[in-house]
């Protein structure tokens, strides 16, 4: 819904939703999903016990609804909405990728693998964060 509203108020360059140079930014994709992909694998070696029925059913479905509910969610939130008004505010492309930064950190400060089981727990979860994103 939020991106309905502002796509009709701004434009797509506005919103950072056109590319200025796909080359670059396919790179980075491609670099981002090959590292990302091995350390998954890595850390979860359990996902090879499944059977090749579960994996091609459990994959194309876990990447689909972790796409639509969250990754582009989040995206949206970030890049499409909150950049552009940092950039004005701030005035600095410096201060705006800091503070977009950090924007992205705190919305994941309860991800999956947090525990606030003790304040010990809680306290690495929390540290984790910003030292993560």
């Amino acid at each position: 819904m939020p991106w309905l509203w502002f796509r009709s108020r701004y434009s797509a360059e506005q919103l950072n939703l056109r590319s200025s140079d796909r080359l670059n930014d396919l790179t980075v994709i491609v670099i981002v999903a090959l590292v990302e992909s091995l350390v998954e694998l890595g850390s979860f070696p359990g996902l090879f016990d499944l059977s090749v029925r579960q994996m091609l059913l459990g994959v194309p479905l876990a990447f689909g609804f972790y796409f639509l509910g969250t990754v582009l969610p989040t995206m949206i939130l970030i890049y499409a909405i909150l950049l552009p008004r940092y950039a004005r505010v701030c005035d600095s492309l410096a201060t705006t990728v800091i503070v977009g930064g950090l924007t992205y950190a705190a919305i994941h400060l309860v991800e999956g693998w947090s525990t606030f089981a003790s304040p010990r727990d809680t306290v690495l979860s929390l540290l984790f964060v910003p030292l993560t994103y």
